[in-house]
């Protein structure tokens, strides 16, 4: 709880730090990872290519071509 509203302002503050903190990290993790694999997490099942070998099949395509550009 808020004792005083002069701490509202504290909170606040704090709170965007924590965001702007997650933010980074989540960039960081996107770096990190194979765009391949990045981009397969939030693409439909149609694009990867359905379920099972089939969708392993693309995605490590997509990561072998990435490593080959670095």
């Amino acid at each position: 709880m808020i004792l005083r509203e002069s701490h509202a302002r504290f909170i606040g503050y704090g709170a965007m730090l924590l965001e702007s903190f997650v933010g980074v990290m989540a960039h960081g993790r996107r770096v990190r990872d194979a765009t391949g694999v990045y981009f397969a997490i939030n693409s439909p099942p149609s694009i990867v290519g359905g379920a099972g070998e089939a969708a392993a099949s693309t995605i490590s395509g997509w990561v072998i071509r990435c490593k080959r550009k670095r």
